[in-house]
């Protein structure tokens, strides 16, 4: 399945580029707004696309280091609550999974990749937010920026839902694994 995905999004950002170039080229020429505004959500998503598999590539092929015991990995306090009131517990299994492979074998392993996972997806949610300076390109950058604005952070959104569940999830795993833990270091 993860090829698939990998030579559809591949092939999605490819057709994007070439709208995007396509509509931009028309846009020089005719000066109509239409194919200014094709151009601009062109662009946008084909930015969107490929930056998600860019960053998706990059945490999964070169094996960030994390540590699962770091700060930033760390469960806050407040946490428990903020999950119970998004219910995420009723909705964690619908998520798709993009590499569910990932998530099988040694539970150290799996803990550490629910670290990159989350990672990668903060990094994400933080560069939708890149979209922005696409305003600087219309002719009106300050009433052209509420658009650039609810896309950039209804995409962030869609990155924090598998925070939320990596957060969620972890600290459940990681229990588990000092309960292996300890009882392999007292046989």
């Amino acid at each position: 399945m993860n090829r698939k995905v990998d030579f559809w999004g591949g092939v999605c950002i490819a057709l994007l580029a070439v709208c995007t170039a396509c509509f931009s080229l028309i846009y020089v020429k005719s000066h109509h707004a239409v194919c200014f505004s094709l151009a601009i959500t062109c662009g946008t998503f084909t930015y969107h696309t490929a930056m998600r598999f860019a960053v998706g590539w990059v945490v999964g092929r070169h094996r960030v280091p994390v540590n699962p015991q770091g700060r930033w990995f760390c469960p806050h306090p407040w946490e428990p609550g903020l999950y119970a009131h998004l219910g995420v517990k009723r909705w964690k299994h619908r998520v798709p999974s993009y590499k569910p492979y990932d998530m099988h074998g040694d539970l150290q392993a799996v803990v550490v990749q629910m670290c990159r996972n989350e990672l990668a997806h903060e990094v994400m949610a933080t560069l939708s937010f890149v979209p922005l300076l696409f305003c600087l390109f219309c002719d009106d950058p300050v009433a052209n920026l509420p658009v650039f604005l609810i896309t950039s952070v209804l995409a962030a959104a869609a990155d924090l839902i598998p925070v939320i569940l990596q957060r969620y999830n972890r600290p459940r795993l990681q229990r588990l694994l000092r309960r292996r833990q300890q009882k392999a270091g007292s046989k």
